[in-house]
């Protein structure tokens, strides 16, 4: 028996999975000392009928995390979104001003990107979408958010950035997409 840091080495043990359809998102478990007796068959009743009910409110934790999330982001490219980026720039703003810190906002837009569409479909510009998204991510940083705005708009939020550092990133972001054909 592995026991975790604070868990008791000796003694009985009664563990229950918390399961979310077939997957375990946790487990509850009760120690007994050595020395006393064995869990009755009542006691591992109320341990599953406990373990039920906390697998609920674990799942409901997790939808309300995963719905919440989805609010946030773009179905397609899975970049954040105008709600998010909203909010976002909000806060850069005011932090950028209370610290007197620079700010750059790049703002990005496909060119000919109907045409894409109209010559070969919109699942062809969906996959252009989500590879330009992609590759746009590859060359920020970590503290930089990067959003969709709509369409073939994106929108890059850059703290800490004074005007030449977002040229330059605006230069390696074009050279990344003009690195290599976006692929069928």
């Amino acid at each position: 028996l592995l026991t975790a840091p604070g868990e008791p080495s000796e003694g009985h043990v009664l563990a229950v999975p918390l399961l979310r359809a077939s997957e375990v998102v946790g487990v509850i478990a009760l120690y007994q000392p050595q020395d006393s007796e064995w869990f009755t068959d009542a006691d591992e009743e109320a341990l599953y009928s406990l373990a039920r009910q906390a697998a609920i409110a674990v799942e409901n934790v997790m939808l309300h995390n995963e719905a919440q999330v989805a609010s946030l982001t773009d179905p397609l490219t899975g970049l954040w979104n105008v709600r998010y980026l909203t909010m976002v720039v909000n806060q850069e703003i005011e932090r950028a001003a209370r610290f007197d810190r620079p700010l750059a906002v790049l703002m990005l837009d496909l060119d000919h990107f109907k045409l894409v569409n109209d010559t070969h479909g919109h699942a062809r510009g969906d996959t252009v979408l989500t590879e330009f998204a992609r590759r746009l991510q590859s060359v920020v940083r970590e503290v930089d958010t990067v959003a969709r705005y709509g369409g073939e708009e994106f929108v890059v939020v850059l703290p800490e950035t004074s005007v030449d550092g977002a040229v330059r990133l605006a230069e390696r972001i074009g050279a990344t997409v003009r690195d290599r054909p976006f692929d069928a």
